[in-house]
């Protein structure tokens, strides 16, 4: 009869704990939702496939270099009808559509990138809001859906992150000196009037979702566990953004300032010399290849920069001394690259000559 009592309580016991259970479950919070899409939009990337995470460091400083050396800033000697100029030229999509195509497929474009963002935003919130549902289980369409979202998340944000923000900023690209204030390209076009303003407000809408979309993949992407296997791996979110923030800067300012080249190339060479200066100091990622090559990378940029600022400071500049200037630039990349290779690495063995005591 003792017994009774005990089991009766017990069963009690555990019908009060489902019931606590499904409590929790139903009132999973806004912060569980949010933290669980985040890992969504990362978790199961294919950043150990040695293709993938090669094509990222290529691009990574590739794509800089190419927005500094643009074509349509009129100071550099590049040959747009050379072979390789006319293949590389792809990567960042403004120029060919600039050059070949008319406003209006340059416009149309520009409204893609803002729905594929819009559609990036929608789907991500539509996870999360399912997510809440208590004992959710992912069915296979929405399995489908967090796939397309990883594949442009990691590529469409994380990897071409300056091309789209460019193309954004490319139409505030205007010539704010002159009278009326027209495009820089498009001079028939005149900007805060027409068509030209409403894209211009489009424009600038997607670079305020886009940006901060940016900043929370760069976020969600940060793994503290220091034995991760992923290439990618840092545990550093901070060093990352303050990175994330000064790349978002170096590509408004290549657009916005193009009619103060003067005062244009000096921010250019601060927000450079400072992400190089970071990810040095820092070393931000677990894998120290991926460290070297990044500030690597960015010694590049740096040095396209330098370039850029002795032709726009030399006002008597010919032909030939732009030439020269510019393929400076291609003669010196692959040297200056394991020339900061090589004191990247050198900075990173003194910081550890500590350990080799103990």
């Amino acid at each position: 009869m003792a017994d009774k009592p005990e089991d009766g309580t017990k069963k009690k016991d555990d019908r009060g704990a489902k019931v606590s259970e499904i409590s929790l479950d139903e009132k999973r919070s806004v912060e569980d939702a949010v933290m669980f899409g985040m890992h969504t939009l990362v978790a199961g990337k294919p950043q150990d496939i040695m293709q993938v995470w090669l094509a990222k460091l290529v691009l990574e400083g590739l794509l800089y270099v190419l927005l500094v050396m643009s074509p349509f800033i009129g100071v550099w000697a590049i040959n747009q009808d050379f072979f390789v100029w006319r293949v590389i030229q792809w990567l960042v999509l403004r120029y060919p559509f600039q050059r070949y195509y008319g406003y209006e497929a340059y416009s149309i474009v520009m409204y893609i990138m803002f729905a594929l963002v819009l559609l990036t935003l929608g789907g991500s919130v539509m996870v999360m809001v399912l997510m809440r549902v208590p004992n959710n289980e992912p069915s296979p369409w929405l399995k489908a859906c967090n796939t397309c979202l990883q594949v442009f998340s990691d590529f469409g944000v994380v990897v071409c992150f300056p091309v789209v923000l460019d193309y954004f900023a490319s139409f505030w690209n205007c010539q704010y000196q002159a009278t009326p204030i027209t495009h820089s390209y498009y001079t028939d076009r005149e900007c805060f009037a027409g068509e030209q303003l409403t894209n211009m407000i489009i424009a600038v809408i997607g670079m305020l979702l886009y940006i901060p979309m940016a900043f929370v993949l760069e976020l969600a992407s940060t793994n503290p566990n220091p034995v991760s296997r992923y290439v990618w791996t840092t545990n550093d979110p901070a060093t990352r953004m303050l990175t994330l923030f000064f790349k978002a800067t170096l590509v408004v300012l290549l657009s916005v300032l193009q009619f103060v080249p003067k005062f244009q190339v000096l921010l250019l060479l601060v927000c450079t010399l400072f992400v190089f200066w970071l990810n040095c100091r820092q070393l931000p990622f677990l894998c120290d290849g991926v460290n070297y090559a990044t500030c690597a990378n960015w010694a590049v940029v740096l040095l396209a920069c330098c370039c850029y600022a002795a032709n726009v400071y030399r006002d008597d500049a010919t032909a030939s001394y732009r030439s020269l200037v510019t393929m400076c630039v291609a003669y010196l990349f692959a040297p200056t690259m394991l020339v900061a290779w090589a004191f990247t690495a050198g900075v990173h063995r003194w910081r550890l000559r500590a350990g080799s005591k103990f």
